[in-house]
């Protein structure tokens, strides 16, 4: 869900403080956030008790010596979508979950477009549904979706892959190890499992099938 990134965090969180700047969690948040990405000066939590107590124009002014430009105020007078985007453009960094903000703002707009929502109504709109949201699955696309056990039970999807599956977990072993392959090496997994209403196979050992394939595609 999109409640979980970082930087959608962010976001909610700053569009709290300008809700309301009494809200002393949603600034330490909002602080922490600054403090971790947006300057080196100063250790994390240094920062956060240098900044705690202050007005909001004493954080602007402050800001401002780490070269953070932001009027809390003028956020304030502004859309809820330009607000957003004035936050985004000051707080996040272009190499960040771009996915996550760019379907947030997405969000935003079409809130903005259908209810004129500002910024106290976004809020309380998000606490109740919107927090709910999560970026929806490309249906009907070349896609694989990573999900928990629970939910790949093979009933609505043709392919299921599941890896590791002839393996005890109930064993306590910690001992696992990821490594990166190169494309020229096989993919093995111990077993794929594909929809029975369609077609029902267990496969193993599908390096030499994939070893197989690559020569003939050579010759």
């Amino acid at each position: 869900m999109i409640q979980n990134a970082t930087e959608v965090k962010l976001i909610i969180d700053v569009l709290r403080y300008l809700k309301n700047n009494k809200d002393q969690e949603s600034k330490a948040r909002m602080l922490y956030f600054i403090a971790k990405y947006n300057q080196n000066k100063l250790p994390i939590h240094d920062f956060i008790v240098a900044t705690k107590d202050v007005t909001e124009n004493e954080l602007e002014h402050y800001l401002n010596t780490i070269h953070i430009y932001i009027s809390f105020k003028n956020c304030k007078k502004k859309s809820l979508y330009e607000a957003v985007e004035i936050i985004i453009s000051t707080f996040i960094k272009e190499k960040a979950n771009t996915s996550y903000v760019q379907y947030f703002l997405d969000l935003v707009l079409e809130r903005d477009n259908k209810t004129q929502a500002g910024i106290s109504d976004f809020i309380d709109y998000w606490d109740k549904i919107g927090f709910k949201k999560s970026i929806p699955s490309p249906e009907g696309n070349n896609a694989v979706r990573i999900m928990t056990i629970h939910k790949s039970k093979g009933l609505e999807f043709p392919v299921v892959i599941y890896p590791f599956a002839e393996e005890n977990f109930s064993a306590n072993n910690r001992n696992k190890l990821w490594i990166d392959f190169e494309e020229e090496e096989a993919i093995d997994f111990p077993k794929a499992l594909v929809n029975q209403k369609k077609m029902f196979q267990i496969m193993v050992k599908m390096q030499n099938t994939f070893m197989k394939r690559k020569v003939r595609k050579k010759f």
